[in-house]
């Protein structure tokens, strides 16, 4: 999968979206509601007075705007002040504020200045938001079937990566190099190697780099197939179908319907009785 500012800025409107979707008020029937394009909006400019306005327009404004959003960070990319000022709203204090993160990751990594450095690897190896691997109620009961969990420390610490990945300078490419190696998160872990080689021309070199570093059970991950908005889906497709023949182990299980439970906790498939004259509501047993 394409790792870029343009994805990561679509994504973060996307999610805005859908959370405020998923907080409606459910008043039984759905109205049918018809599809109606976000209005184009008056760019913002950037700048460490206005960041928080230019983060809410580009929560709301139209896919077809994006490249005015570039245009707005390139002219401010070499001011240290407005990357201190975009680095500032880095927090893992609200998740539910996940879509605004993806916003301030993504102005970072397209600011392309090493300055944000410093603040992106503090938010990917912060401890304030812990990935589920250092969490010590992450391994299932025995006989408890496995469950599928958004680690939402995990996603945008994957995103924090791509971001500096995205920095492209030795420095930052070295930070992706040890994360690759020495970070607690599969999910982060994985989100590096792809970052890495995308950002260095998928080279016999980098390639070569990032299977020193890799984990040896998570080699094989090296060089996935990654899906482009102009590649070929065919061919994407026939890729990723050999990687799961060679690995039949990393294709998720099939789903299994858990069975569905009364309101009250009780048998779903055992009728309830009423209570008998002798075991009336208040009565001893």
């Amino acid at each position: 999968m394409r790792y870029s500012t343009n994805q990561l800025l679509r994504l973060a409107v996307s999610g805005l979206l859908f959370f405020a979707f998923a907080c409606r008020k459910d008043n039984g029937k759905l109205p049918d509601v018809a599809f109606v394009p976000l209005a184009k909006q008056t760019p913002v400019h950037l700048d460490p007075s206005t960041v928080e306005r230019f983060v809410d327009w580009v929560a709301t404004m139209p896919s077809t705007q994006v490249g005015d959003v570039k245009q707005q960070i390139a002219s401010v990319k070499s001011d240290p002040k407005v990357v201190d000022a975009v680095a500032s709203g880095l927090s893992f204090r609200n998740l539910g504020s996940y879509g605004r993160q993806l916003i301030y990751l993504s102005i970072l990594g397209e600011l392309r200045n090493e300055r944000a450095l410093g603040p992106l690897q503090g938010y990917l190896n912060s401890r304030e938001c812990p990935v589920y691997e250092e969490l010590v109620s992450v391994a299932p009961a025995p006989g408890v079937p496995r469950t599928s969990k958004f680690d939402a420390c995990a996603g945008l610490k994957s995103a924090g990566v791509n971001m500096i990945a995205y920095l492209n300078t030795p420095a930052a490419l070295n930070v992706v190099l040890q994360t690759i190696q020495e970070h607690p998160s599969r999910t982060v872990r994985l989100s590096a190697m792809n970052a890495y080689l995308f950002n260095t021309g998928d080279s016999q070199e980098a390639i070569a780099a990032v299977r020193q570093r890799a984990r040896p059970e998570e080699a094989k991950f090296v060089g996935m197939p990654r899906l482009s908005a102009d590649g070929d889906r065919n061919d994407f497709a026939q890729r990723l179908a050999r990687f799961y023949t060679d690995y039949p182990e990393e294709r998720a299980p099939a789903l299994l319907r858990s069975p569905r439970r009364s309101p009250r906790g009780g048998d779903p498939g055992k009728k309830s009785s009423p209570p008998s004259a002798g075991q009336q509501r208040g009565d001893a047993k």
